[in-house]
């Protein structure tokens, strides 16, 4: 289990190598230190405001359909079972 940095910088900010290679990622993530982490709310920043605009938002790890959306993870959208329409709409 690895985070990487969102600025491009190739750099690791967190790496958990302590789970055998057949466990499910979503079970590797709940037993690391880092989900421990999030769930306290001490692993990333404190929610801020978007530039130019007054909204307040969490920090956020993005991860793929391996691990449950919570507060600070979200997944990107998987575009399954869409219709021939919204597969070509813009």
């Amino acid at each position: 289990m690895a985070l990487v940095d969102a600025q491009y910088k190739f750099k690791f900010l967190y790496v958990d190598i302590g789970s055998y290679g057949h466990c499910a990622d979503g079970g590797v993530f709940n037993s690391c230190s880092l989900s421990a982490a999030l769930e306290a709310d001490s692993a990333l920043e404190d929610d801020c405001k978007l530039p130019e605009i007054d909204i307040i938002c969490p920090f956020v790890i993005v991860a793929d359909d391996a691990l449950a959306m919570k507060r600070h993870i979200v997944k990107p959208y998987s575009g399954r079972n869409l219709s021939t329409k919204q597969q070509t709409t813009d």
